[in-house]
């Protein structure tokens, strides 16, 4: 059997990226420095383990596509209205000031306008993986870095799509003329226009369709086609395959199956971007890195101190307190995953040269290793720095009237509702409906989670709060808030989704209480060690209910049988499995059975006693029952004499025997209240 060169190198990556990434999770390390530090120990430059690193490349970038595809599905046209001022003025000086100072330097230390762009570009950027996954491990997404963290990242974000579309024309001057370029980037914008104004239409009601067959393989085979298809139309508009996934993204962003689409592309998006990180890792030139390492250090600490002061400075103006503008630029002072795109293309259209490739490769990654000790450390560094030089918490005059305007638009914008101590059900049949109506009528705040597309689309049609997707993936999980629930209720009982549901849910939030059901006995212990806090037996209940009952016609109080029935619940039903039950269960039953027998009944219109004391109606003489108390209007009387006249729903408390009490009830004709 012929040997496959690609299958041998995969099977290298991967053994080396399991201890690596497990070295750098035990070091609360970012991943994808694991994976670059991977590529270098592999990669031709050190160990040489993987030959042909290009290979690995070509599979390597269609995990750009797929990253820039999952960026498009967290933008929204919407969203990005509503953002425009603070999204323009945070975020486009930053990329501005940024590209346009370095470029000042570059040409000032004789590089050429073209590359210095370049560097500029790709200084500018940020790394989302990174700064996602260390604010996300801190839960400081939402916190006021975190929201000016990610403000300032769209904005980066969105600067990729005109870059890419410049760089093929910055090394070919002579071929560049205002009118080509001109009709390219018009015909670019048309073909855009009508992409999403076709797909708009088309992949709603397309995704529908395919969801509407409950299949999730067609369903994951469905999004990569539109993911691909979209990026291949683009390429024939003068558009890379990134950035045409990019508007694949952007226009199925908007639909309310998007975090579903978010979800089931993740693995393979983290794969392929694992390789793609790899692959950068291996063009790393160890010797080169060892001849000029001071230079590298040297550029490690400028980038680094050069994007922190301009973030802070524009933070700073904007009014923000200036302990929160350094932790921002620290946040944001590495280099990106985008800009090893920018370098890609760059190397392709001969913009940079090997050496310069290399400088650029080594600085970046000296940025992300230190990136995580930055991050964790921002604040505390903030307030040394804001102490130390005596930093106010004002801006300057200059800028009071911007700051107002903006202050203005972040307090119109409508507050996120903080989701706490609410109630996830999953599935939305017979009983998700009564337990969601129910709850919502009492006030008790309701998410409703569901995946098959009938009973969404009536969820969603009644409830507000209802996501489409499977709970088990931690997309969703986040979308429902599953972090801050003090219940879940999974109404299907399908076994296999309720194990997938419990171990995911127990993973994120230890505390929450789990109810389940199910339709199989021998599932009970199971689902209890995964950690649902009650299981309810479908067959099991109804005998329960029976039992209840059954039990209620020989008069056996209430408060007995509630007891009765929590021990066998207690003890997982082991009574009717046929299983023994506890030792401390045993000790229990005695007291429980020596309860005195009471029963409580209400009189109402057709009662014979209406209108007669206790001693007319000689219930006591003929019966032997006693009647210890007799509510009325919510007011009890004990051991009331027998001159007390009986009325209309009067509630009579009786103790007796299970004949007595039955006799009694028999001369009164009251009914039973619980």
């Amino acid at each position: 059997m012929a040997e496959l060169p690609i299958l041998k190198n995969v099977l290298i990556i991967l053994a080396i990226i399991i201890p690596i990434t497990f070295l750098a999770n035990r070091l609360r390390f970012p991943t994808v420095i694991g994976f670059l530090f991977t590529g270098v120990i592999i990669g031709p430059y050190a160990l040489g383990w993987v030959k042909d690193q290009y290979a690995i490349q070509s599979i390597a970038e269609f995990g750009v596509v797929l990253l820039l595809f999952s960026v498009g599905l967290e933008f929204s046209l919407e969203k990005l209205f509503k953002m425009k001022r603070i999204l323009l003025i945070a975020g486009g000086g930053q990329v501005f000031l940024t590209v346009g100072l370095v470029w000042t330097l570059g040409v000032v230390f004789h590089l050429s306008p073209i590359t210095s762009f370049i560097f500029g570009s790709m200084i500018a950027l940020s790394s989302t993986a990174i700064v996602l996954k260390i604010l996300g491990d801190k839960r400081e997404l939402d916190s006021p870095v975190g929201r000016l963290t990610l403000t300032i990242s769209l904005f980066q974000d969105l600067f990729i799509v005109p870059l890419m579309l410049m760089i093929p024309y910055l090394n070919q001057p002579e071929k560049f003329n205002w009118i080509t370029f001109s009709s390219t980037i018009a015909l670019s914008i048309t073909g855009i226009i009508l992409i999403i104004i076709i797909a708009r239409i088309v992949i709603p009601n397309l995704i529908q369709q395919i969801i509407k067959q409950q299949n999730r393989e067609l369903f994951f085979i469905t999004i990569i086609f539109v993911t691909i298809g979209t990026a291949w139309i683009c390429t024939y508009l003068g558009l890379s395959l990134a950035i045409g996934a990019f508007f694949a993204g952007l226009v199925i962003s908007e639909s309310e199956y998007s975090h579903q689409i978010t979800s089931d592309i993740l693995p393979v998006k983290d794969i392929l971007m694992a390789l793609f990180f790899i692959s950068i890792g291996m063009m790393l030139d160890l010797e080169f890195t060892r001849n000029n390492y001071i230079i590298l250090l040297g550029l490690l600490i400028g980038i680094v101190t050069f994007k922190t002061v301009i973030i802070f400075g524009l933070i700073y103006f904007l009014k923000y307190p200036a302990r929160l503008g350094i932790s921002t630029g620290l946040t944001l002072s590495q280099i990106g995953e985008f800009s090893f795109v920018i370098a890609m293309e760059s190397m392709r259209y001969e913009i940079l040269t090997h050496d310069r490739y290399q400088m650029f490769l080594g600085a970046s990654i000296l940025t992300m290793t230190f990136s995580p000790f930055l991050i964790n450390h921002a604040d505390t560094i903030g307030q040394y720095i804001q102490k130390l030089f005596r930093l106010p918490d004002l801006m300057p005059y200059a800028a009071t009237k911007l700051s107002q305007l903006l202050s203005h638009e972040q307090q119109t914008d409508q507050p996120k509702k903080k989701w706490e101590g609410h109630v996830i059900i999953i599935g939305f049949g017979t009983t998700g409906e009564y337990l969601s109506n129910v709850l919502t009528n009492i006030g008790v705040p309701v998410i409703i989670c569901e995946l098959i597309y009938d009973r969404y689309k009536k969820a969603k049609a009644l409830f507000k709060q209802t996501v489409f997707g499977d709970a088990s993936s931690p997309v969703i999980a986040e979308k429902i808030h599953i972090n801050t629930a003090k219940l879940m209720i999974i109404s299907t009982s399908n076994k296999d989704v309720a194990i997938r549901i419990i171990k995911s849910t127990r993973a994120i939030n230890p505390k929450i209480n789990i109810i389940v059901r199910t339709r199989r006995m021998e599932d009970i212990e199971m689902l209890h060690k995964l950690g649902a806090n009650i299981i309810i037996p479908e067959e099991l209940e109804t005998t329960i209910e029976i039992l209840a009952l059954a039990l209620r016609q020989y008069r056996i109080p209430r408060n007995v049988i509630a007891s009765q029935l929590a021990v066998i619940r207690h003890d997982h039903y082991k009574p009717f499995l046929g299983k023994p039950v506890s030792d401390a269960t045993l000790n229990e039953l005695p007291y429980l059975l020596a309860a005195s027998t009471t029963e409580s009944g209400i009189l109402l219109d057709n009662s014979p006693v209406i209108g007669k004391t206790l001693e007319e109606t000689e219930l006591v003489k003929l019966t032997g029952i006693k009647v210890i108390a007799i509510v009325r209007d919510g007011k009890p009387t004990h051991q009331p004499p027998p001159d007390f006249r009986l009325q209309k729903g009067d509630i009579m408390i009786l103790l007796g025997t299970h004949a007595e009490i039955d006799a009694a009830l028999g001369m009164i004709g009251c009914d039973i209240v619980s």
